[in-house]
């Protein structure tokens, strides 16, 4: 029973940090698509 505890808590854990990342990783890429677009009308 402990040991299914930690492997959740590990597996949690090591879900919400790819997950954060991912997100990071949208968020900055739409950033860079919007300096491209700004910089191709000027």
């Amino acid at each position: 029973m402990i040991l299914l505890a930690i492997y959740l808590f590990f597996a949690g854990k090591g879900y919400v940090s790819i997950v954060r990342s991912s997100v990071l990783n949208l968020i900055s890429a739409a950033r860079q698509s919007e300096y491209v677009r700004e910089r191709y009308w000027q």
